[in-house]
C-alpha cells in the first residue's frame, strides 16, 4: 500500500489498524486489500505498468485487464465503494474518501 506518511487509522471497511494515507483517501488494512471486486463482481488487483508509473487493474481469475477499474478506479469491498489507483511514489493504493 502506498501513502503519504505512516499515519495509522482504523480501516474504513472493517476497523482493523491501517497505515498510510493516499491523498484524500483513508487507505484500507492489509486484510481488506485482498478483497476488491470490479463492477462485474470479479476479484481485481492493481499494478504499475512500468517503473515510471502508470496504473492498470487485472481480474485475478484469468489475469485479463479490467478496463472498468483501470479507467475509473472504482472497486467494492464487502459492498463498500472504494477507489484503487496509482500511489504517489509507486505501488497501488485502495482507499475511501473520508465522509464530510
Amino acid at each position: 500500500m502506498g501513502g503519504d506518511g505512516e499515519l495509522a487509522h482504523p480501516c474504513p471497511i472493517c476497523g482493523r489498524p491501517a497505515i498510510g494515507r493516499a491523498w484524500q483517501y483513508n487507505t484500507i488494512c492489509d486484510e481488506c486489500y485482498s478483497k476488491p471486486v470490479c463492477r462485474a463482481g470479479r476479484r481485481v488487483d492493481g499494478h504499475n505498468t512500468s517503473l515510471g508509473g502508470g496504473f492498470e487493474a487485472a481480474h485475478l481469475d484469468d489475469e485479463s485487464v479490467c478496463d472498468q477499474v483501470t479507467r475509473d478506479g472504482t472497486v467494492w469491498i464487502d459492498g463498500v465503494e472504494c477507489h484503487m489507483g496509482e500511489a504517489k511514489f509507486g505501488g497501488v493504493f485502495v482507499g475511501i474518501a473520508p465522509r464530510e
